[in-house]
């Protein structure tokens, strides 16, 4: 796999294989086109690690949760 030069410029250094990055940016895309299709549907396991912003997904079912169940978010926990 050769980049562009015009890539190399832009681009950062990695050791990542094109092919593998690019496979990865369709796992992603499709796993947002599934939240988009059904919005209110939130998944039972979700591969955070194909999120573009991990921490925030976290955020945000932290804050359900406890508007859910009337718990203190300050003292919500998350294990991973």
């Amino acid at each position: 796999e050769k980049l562009p030069m015009w890539w190399v410029k832009l681009g950062f250094a990695s050791t990542r294989p094109l092919k593998s990055w690019r496979v990865n940016l369709q796992d992603r895309c499709l796993q947002l086109e599934d939240w988009i299709n059904d919005p209110l549907n939130v998944p039972k396991v979700v591969d955070i690690s194909k999120l573009f912003n991990p921490q925030s997904y976290l955020t945000a079912i932290k804050q359900i949760c406890c508007q859910n169940q009337g718990l203190e978010l300050d003292k919500l926990q998350v294990f991973t």
